[in-house]
């Protein structure tokens, strides 16, 4: 949807989430507020990068394709 829409999908979890904090902040359930999590700028260590790599060979994924765009 951000896609066809060209928003930012990144920015558009963060201020739902921000959004939806504040919201239940107010109505004093801090019980359901949940992490605003933030993507990483890209994705390091020896392992996770290259069993991508091997499944991607093996199976064709979107997932794995969002994975490889963090490389």
């Amino acid at each position: 949807m951000c896609d066809k829409l060209d928003v930012n999908f990144e920015e558009a979890v963060s201020d739902w989430n921000n959004n939806y904090n504040k919201t239940y902040k107010k109505l004093g359930k801090p019980n359901v507020i949940r992490p605003t999590l933030y993507p990483p700028k890209k994705i390091g260590g020896h392992c996770i990068i290259p069993n991508t790599e091997i499944l991607n060979n093996l199976f064709e994924s979107t997932a794995l394709d969002l994975i490889l765009k963090y490389k």
